[in-house]
C-alpha cells in the first residue's frame, strides 16, 4: 500500500537541508506521493521547482493566513494561472479563517479565503485548508 503525504513543507529549512534524505525516508515508509504546500505565492517558483525535480512530488499554490497581509495585491487571476501547471494539485493554504482569527489576531485568513473559494469551482485542483 502506498500513502500520500498531502501536506508537507519541503521548502522549510529543517527539511530542505536534507531533502534527499527526507524523500528517501518517506519512500522507505511507504509514502509514494508528497504534496509540498505553498505558504507564499511570491515564493511559488521555489515550491514548483521542488515539485519539478521529483516525479512523486506535487505542490499547491497559495498563501498561509499568517502571511496573507503580505500578498493582498496578488490578483485571483494570477493564482488561477499558476494553478494550471501540471504539478499543481491544490490551491491554498487558505486557512480556517474563523478559528485562526480567534486564536491569532495576526491572521488575515478572512481576506484571503473567499477568493480561493471563488476560484475552486473553476479548477480541478483541490483546496488545501489549514485547520
Amino acid at each position: 500500500m502506498k500513502f500520500v503525504d498531502h501536506h508537507c513543507h519541503l521548502d522549510f529549512p529543517q527539511l530542505a537541508e536534507d531533502r534527499a534524505g527526507v524523500l528517501a525516508r518517506a519512500r522507505e515508509a511507504g509514502v509514494g506521493v508528497l504534496v509540498t504546500i505553498s505558504t507564499r505565492i511570491r515564493r511559488f517558483p521555489e515550491i514548483l521547482g521542488i515539485a519539478e525535480e521529483h516525479a512523486n512530488v506535487y505542490c499547491s499554490v497559495g498563501t498561509h493566513p499568517h502571511n496573507a497581509h503580505e500578498e493582498l495585491d496578488i490578483p485571483l487571476e494570477e493564482i488561477v494561472r499558476l494553478s494550471e501547471h501540471p504539478k499543481v494539485v491544490a490551491i491554498g493554504e487558505a486557512g480556517a479563517r474563523l478559528l485562526l482569527q480567534a486564536l491569532d489576531p495576526r491572521s488575515s485568513g478572512g481576506r484571503v479565503s473567499p477568493p480561493y473559494r471563488r476560484c475552486a469551482p473553476d479548477r480541478s485542483s483541490a483546496g488545501d485548508s489549514h485547520a
